[in-house]
């Protein structure tokens, strides 16, 4: 939570002087927010997702992400893993259809 109102409050500063380093960071800020949703557990990262909503807005809104394409790609990155913590989880049927089979048993019967 700390680092993404941190990120929040970097992404918001004034863009007029903009300058590679910027790009670098923001870039960052959005790589690092996507491994965050990628790694941690659904359960935590719902209480966090309505700020990364936020800070996927102030992506949008920064002049260089028309121009950049990474922070494109990263934006709909963080975009598609905020939307997939958000659904409902739904457990695959068959997953816990294989029983107890075993290769050595395959084998036997060959």
């Amino acid at each position: 939570k700390d680092f993404l109102e941190w990120s929040q409050a970097n992404l918001s500063k004034d863009s007029a002087a903009a300058s590679a380093s910027d790009v670098f960071l923001t870039l960052g800020i959005s790589c690092t927010v996507a491994a965050i949703f990628k790694h941690g557990s659904r359960l935590s990262l719902l209480a966090i997702a309505p700020l990364a909503w936020q800070v996927i807005e102030l992506l949008e809104s920064l002049p260089e992400s028309r121009s950049n394409s990474l922070i494109r790609k990263l934006r709909c990155k963080l975009l598609c893993r905020v939307g997939l913590v958000n659904l409902k989880p739904r457990l695959a049927l068959w997953r816990y259809s294989l029983g107890s089979r075993t290769t050595a048993g395959a084998v036997v019967q060959q």
